[in-house]
């Protein structure tokens, strides 16, 4: 899927219009980076409570706006008098359309949009999780690729690929599987974004791995085994609108389950990356995001939102909301399963769950 000239004019229009919303047609530098937050807000819950009584600050204000914002503003003021035009904004978009489409193709896909990026906008100067220059710290320059407010903080995983071990990692870019013995890379895949919450998951034949990005995440369907580049030659399916995640899904009976950042699950049929059906779980709760990764266990899934509304849903092609139990306490975990009995962390508390059976065993 490719971003038109007309659909990438038509963004940088839209989003004008949303930073100007008075028409004046100039906009300073500090306007700019307030109200760049509401044209790319950051994932529900994202960062720290902003500090009461500083005007525009919120929970949210340390997303991925506030570091694109600069580099943005720095980039499309064209004279650098401190102030930007519509018509500096909407040429300099032009311009970039036309140096990134180097192949003349009339589309950008999001590799190049990406790469793009990361060659005209300043490195963010700010910390993040990564160390200080930015989110992912230590990688190269630039706001989508591996500098920047970009990084993979995903767990490695360890499979067994007919008689050869396998250790899987996400990276910004490309999913890679390693000999876990020597660290001998044996192949590598390209399709994912910039920034990687997930770890990849494994089973009936099957690797998938996802990424979050700006509008949505990408994914990847391989089949482990090969060397060098199998991004095509692996490949079941590859969808580049996949719903954005931080918490890492499950596979089950033909069908991978997702959990988005905003709250909305979906099933995934896992020969062909065909959305079957998406729900937003809606709880009690103010915050409906979802951090947490997904638990499988006995045909069923549990997940919890940021409210502490916990929704168990059938693992079926039909969407199925079985329960919704709240603990009524903010979290960002995810729950574990152990000897019959649920545990979930919040912010405040440590909660276990089981039936009278299970604890007298």
């Amino acid at each position: 899927m490719k971003l038109t000239l007309e659909e990438f004019a038509g963004l940088a229009g839209t989003w004008f219009d949303k930073l100007d919303p008075q028409k004046a047609g100039k906009l300073d530098a500090q306007t700019f980076g307030e109200r760049f937050r509401d044209v790319l807000p950051p994932p529900e819950g994202f960062g720290p409570q902003g500090i009461e009584g500083r005007p525009g600050e919120r929970r949210g204000n340390f997303g991925p706006g506030r570091g694109l914002a600069f580099g943005l503003f720095s980039a499309t003021d064209t004279d650098k008098d401190g102030s930007l035009t519509r018509e500096e904004w909407t040429n300099t978009f032009s311009k970039w359309f036309s140096e990134w489409d180097a192949d003349k193709a009339g589309g950008l896909d999001e590799g190049e949009l990406r790469e793009g990026l990361n060659s005209a906008l300043p490195r963010p100067q700010f910390g993040g999780p990564g160390g200080p220059g930015g989110f992912g710290g230590g990688g190269r320059g630039g706001m989508m690729g591996g500098g920047g407010p970009s990084g993979s903080w995903s767990t490695p995983l360890l499979i067994k690929s007919g008689d050869r071990e396998e250790l899987i990692v996400s990276f910004p870019g490309r999913v890679t599987a390693f000999d876990p013995k020597n660290g001998k890379e044996l192949w590598s895949a390209k399709g994912l974004g910039g920034t990687i919450y997930t770890t990849p998951v494994w089973g009936e034949g099957a690797l998938v791995a996802t990424s979050s990005g700006m509008g949505g995440g990408a994914a990847i369907a391989l089949k482990p085994g090969g060397s060098g580049d199998v991004s095509e030659s692996q490949r079941i399916w590859k969808s580049d609108r996949f719903k954005s995640g931080i918490g890492s899904d499950v596979i089950y009976e033909g069908h991978l389950y997702a959990i988005s950042q905003d709250g909305i699950a979906e099933c995934v049929d896992l020969k062909t990356g065909a959305s079957v059906w998406s729900e937003r779980l809606k709880g009690s709760g103010a915050r409906g995001g979802a951090w947490s990764s997904m638990l499988l266990a006995d045909g069923k899934i549990y997940v919890p939102n940021q409210s502490g509304d916990v929704f168990v849903l059938r693992a079926a092609p039909k969407f199925e909301l079985l329960a919704t139990n709240s603990v009524n306490e903010s979290t960002n975990a995810s729950l574990a399963a152990s000897d019959g009995a649920l545990f979930l962390r919040t912010d405040k508390s440590l909660w276990c769950f089981a039936d009278a059976v299970a604890l007298k065993k």
